[in-house]
């Protein structure tokens, strides 16, 4: 089944530590959302490919290409954490100001239904 996954892109170094900002509610204004649909991905202390970051989410190879398109054309080709948000269509006009880090690359579509998905379940 098609679904929504919103994705942002950070550069900014991060390590284990970092301080406890929320960044979906803190600065993108996220109200309310299921957090148990949120990922975040992130590799301590260095900038990677994007493609890197992107890989280790949850269904990704549905919408990997997307979201690399998008990182291409804003010319982002590392960084060091992604955050993606699953079935949350973000809209960026509750921003009250531009906002540089981390980049909203936008809202993509993702199948949950993923033959490459291997989720080992326990009980």
């Amino acid at each position: 089944m098609k679904n929504n996954v919103s994705i942002w892109i950070g550069k900014k170094i991060v390590e284990e530590n970092d301080d406890d900002t929320n960044i979906l509610k803190d600065i993108f204004k996220i109200k309310e959302y299921d957090e148990d649909m949120e990922e975040i991905y992130f590799v301590s202390g260095k900038l990677s490919k994007v493609e890197e970051l992107i890989e280790p989410l949850s269904f990704s190879n549905t919408f990997i290409d997307s979201v690399l398109e998008e990182a291409h054309k804003l010319n982002i080709k590392e960084a060091s954490y992604i955050i993606a948000l699953y079935d949350f269509a973000y809209d960026e006009s509750v921003l009250e100001a531009e906002v540089e880090e981390p980049v909203f690359l936008g809202t993509f579509e993702y199948d949950d239904f993923d033959e490459d998905y291997d989720e080992e379940i326990v009980l």
